[in-house]
């Protein structure tokens, strides 16, 4: 925390630097914002923590999955483990912090003002819930860091710091801790260096969290995985034909070709399950994935094989929501994986009696 808040200071020193140049006929008012600098900064701490010991995190700063874009997002094998939102200021939403703040604009705007704290409140909270429904996250896995509370804590200020994280747990509906406040100096102001740092742990605390909680995660992932694999393997595997061996259904180079963009989704494809080689397939392609899985991604694209060559292939492009709102129309363990048999004919799931329709989804 001290290292970076010392970082912070150098990147507003930069961001002045601009007044340098004025004179008689050259002047300015505001310097840039260190917002992007800052962002960027604590992402690659984060990139370097996980290089130097091992821990696979993808760090993902701006980037944007479901129509959300979090400052950074932080990947282990796929699965999104936190969401960071980084202020380099929170003046613009002192209400947030501060009850005493809340309270003088709830007065000023009952009276004619403009700005309606309540909104102000409920859209950072409506951000913040944004990232945990987008990612399938829970409260403990989204922060927001915060260098300081310059512009919150004011001169008359008699709030504590104990009062601003007790606020912002109340607001946010995170845990207290989960504001990464760098500096326990209320009256800090690095944009000016006015005061001592006192540094806190919370950036430590931050990262050796997140790095104790990597190996459970891991284990979670190769549980699902091998559940997954084991339901694959027994539909995809092989099968023993009177003229040879059926080839694995290998759908890559024709999404490559035809289907560029959806690379970024689930994707599940599936060799074509006969009635005539076997009693038991019914015409079909057969799917298996995790549907917190499916969560984080958005969209399920199932590749359905149309040949026994990996030439022609049927896409199919069906969003999350259709299965959260469907959930008890599919055959879904206990553990969150569906198990999908789509009927070549009719294109609805033959796997559960609801017989769920996918036809609407099909892409060619």
């Amino acid at each position: 925390s001290a290292l970076v808040l010392k970082t912070i200071v150098e990147l507003y020193k930069a961001a002045k630097a601009e007044s340098s140049f004025t004179n008689e006929n050259f002047e300015t008012a505001y310097h840039s914002p260190i917002t992007g600098e800052l962002e960027f900064l604590v992402a690659r701490i984060l990139y370097h923590y996980s290089s130097v010991n091992g821990r696979g995190w993808k760090i993902l700063l701006r980037r944007q999955v479901n129509k959300t874009a979090p400052d950074i997002r932080i990947e282990v094998r796929g699965k999104t483990i936190a969401v960071i939102e980084v202020k380099a200021k929170a003046g613009w939403i002192q209400p947030f912090f501060s009850a005493e703040r809340y309270a003088l604009d709830e007065a000023k705007f009952a009276e004619g003002g403009d700005l309606n704290p309540e909104l102000l409140v409920q859209g950072v909270r409506k951000q913040l819930d944004k990232y945990r429904d987008a990612f399938g996250l829970s409260e403990d896995d989204v922060f927001m860091l915060l260098p300081t509370l310059a512009l919150v804590h004011r001169k008359k200020s008699e709030t504590d710091l104990g009062g601003y994280l007790k606020n912002f747990e109340s607001n946010s509906g995170l845990p207290a801790e989960n504001l990464i406040l760098l500096s326990g100096n209320i009256n800090l102001d690095l944009s000016y260096k006015i005061g001592d740092l006192e540094p806190t742990d919370g950036f430590e605390r931050l990262l050796h969290g997140l790095d104790a909680r990597t190996p459970e995660i891991l284990k979670e992932l190769e549980e699902v995985e091998a559940e997954e694999l084991e339901e694959t393997e027994r539909g995809n595997k092989f099968d023993d034909q009177k003229d040879g061996r059926r080839l694995r259904a290998n759908s890559r180079e024709f999404m490559r070709r035809n289907f560029p963009e959806l690379k970024e989704y689930l994707t599940r494809t599936s060799r074509r399950y006969d009635s005539h080689e076997r009693d038991v397939y019914g015409d079909d392609w057969w799917f298996t994935f995790s549907l917190p899985k499916l969560k984080e991604k958005g969209q399920l694209i199932l590749v359905c094989a149309e040949d026994d060559y990996n030439k022609d292939f049927k896409v199919l492009k069906v969003p999350y929501e259709y299965f959260e709102a469907n959930v008890g129309s599919f055959d879904v363990s206990d553990t969150g994986l569906v198990t999908l048999y789509v009927k070549f004919d009719t294109l609805k799931d033959g796997r559960h009696s609801a017989n769920m329709p996918f036809e609407q989804f099909a892409l060619n």
